[in-house]
């Protein structure tokens, strides 16, 4: 791992350094050795809309086409949570109304990662399920879509922000059946 110079900062050297080490590791995660090459044929990428997760599009769809592979893109709803009724009260019916609402964002996500994928030639699924734990379907879309590796963005949060609830990166690390490549 490269070393900062002595002022602090990383020179030039430094970053060129940095960049061929990433450059090799990346190497190393898809080459075992000359003769077997391991193959990401279906592709998980997690969105939730932010400038962070389009990150992952493009080194997604590199990888599926490098790989003839495919993309399945994933945005979780969040459903409609109200608190219980107490007797005698009547709660409006709008929940469905409400759940169409919260569909509609997610939905718009994953047809972005679609879109770009089916530009470059590639099949994509994308699924948008409703649920208060979004790690816990991109884990269950691992395997219920068959995928090999998981493209998934984190927003970097740092030191006590990282231990409070609230990363789904890091619940999708500790869960994940499948590889997780974690884009920052």
């Amino acid at each position: 791992m490269p070393v900062a110079s002595e002022r602090g900062k990383a020179d030039k050297h430094d970053r060129k350094y940095l960049c061929n080490w990433m450059a090799w590791n990346v190497e190393i995660l898809f080459r075992l050795d000359k003769e077997k090459t391991i193959m990401f044929k279906s592709i998980l990428v997690p969105t939730d809309g932010s400038p962070m997760a389009e990150k992952t599009f493009g080194p997604a769809i590199e990888a599926a086409k490098t790989n003839n592979g495919s993309i399945v893109g994933i945005s979780v709803a969040h459903p409609f949570v109200y608190p219980r009724p107490t007797e005698g009260t009547e709660i409006p019916n709008y929940k469905k109304k409400y759940e169409q609402d919260a569909l509609r964002l997610p939905k718009q996500h994953v047809q972005r990662l679609a879109k770009e994928a089916q530009q470059q030639g590639l099949q994509c699924e994308t699924t948008t399920p409703c649920s208060v734990d979004p790690a816990g379907e991109i884990v269950a879309a691992v395997e219920r879509f068959g995928c090999n590796v998981i493209f998934i963005a984190s927003h970097g949060r740092r030191c006590i922000n990282k231990l409070l609830p609230g990363s789904e990166t890091q619940r999708v690390l500790a869960d994940s059946p499948a590889p997780v490549l974690v884009f920052r």
